[in-house]
């Protein structure tokens, strides 16, 4: 299974928890409904929450061998399928921190780290905005500067074989329409002094948390099957500083 989205938050508990399993319960029913309207085709939903100062994870999870056929089907189409596939990745995540936070009844004094982490979702709609930003520019940017940055690009698209088997990423590939390096060299007067201008400029990457290892206090993971979606949810906007 392909993870396309997981929101994470740790917070403070002020005081005993009362029912875990009912809390958890509530959490999963939300999460669970919330990704049956966002996510038109079967996903599966896992929420687990850890012990002490509470520490909840929500994932989505896609079948690896069938998604990127799933988004070109479902979606518009593939290259604006990528902005709305992350979109929901992080309309989903925001919501489940949400549910977490809500059902222990936490404020925002205690909540010690939140992430919104858009996972696959995330990673091929960055792939896609440094592919457009060197095609726009194609023409201004020297070749060293130019294949430089088609070697990060590579670099990209093979961290993906992981998750992803040949034909997937030969489809993505493709239909971005990557181009190949440049051999020609520009005239003199074609250079400028500030290539990385014409660049995007990517996030840092965070630090992100994984389970400690702890047995959690609630842990449940089912298939989700989609809901017909009569409107999108709303969204906001894009937000660089997301983890992958």
């Amino acid at each position: 299974m392909l993870e396309i989205a997981q929101g994470y938050i740790h917070f403070e508990t002020l005081g005993a928890l009362r029912d875990r399993k009912a809390i958890g319960d509530s959490i999963f029913a939300q999460s669970r409904d919330l990704a049956a309207q966002i996510y038109q085709f079967e996903v599966e939903i896992e929420v687990r929450i850890e012990p002490g100062s509470v520490r909840s994870w929500i994932t989505a999870r896609a079948k690896t061998g069938l998604v990127i056929l799933q988004i070109v089907s479902i979606y518009s189409g593939f290259k604006d399928s990528i902005k709305e596939m992350y979109s929901d990745a992080r309309y989903f995540s925001e919501k489940v921190n949400e549910f977490s936070k809500n059902a222990f009844d936490a404020n925002d004094a205690s909540v010690i780290r939140k992430e919104r982490r858009t996972k696959f979702s995330g990673k091929i709609y960055r792939i896609k905005q440094r592919v457009d930003k060197l095609k726009e520019n194609r023409e201004n940017i020297p070749p060293k500067v130019f294949n430089e940055e088609m070697e990060k690009i590579s670099a990209s698209l093979l961290s993906l074989s992981d998750e992803l088997n040949e034909e997937e990423l030969n489809i993505i590939s493709n239909t971005l329409e990557i181009p190949e390096r440049k051999l020609r060299i520009p005239e003199p007067s074609r250079l400028f002094t500030r290539p990385e201008q014409f660049l995007i400029e990517m996030p840092q990457a965070l630090v992100t948390v994984a389970a400690s290892g702890e047995p959690p206090i609630y842990r449940r993971r089912e298939l989700v099957q989609p809901q017909l979606r009569l409107s999108s949810p709303e969204k906001g906007g894009d937000d660089p500083l997301l983890l992958e």
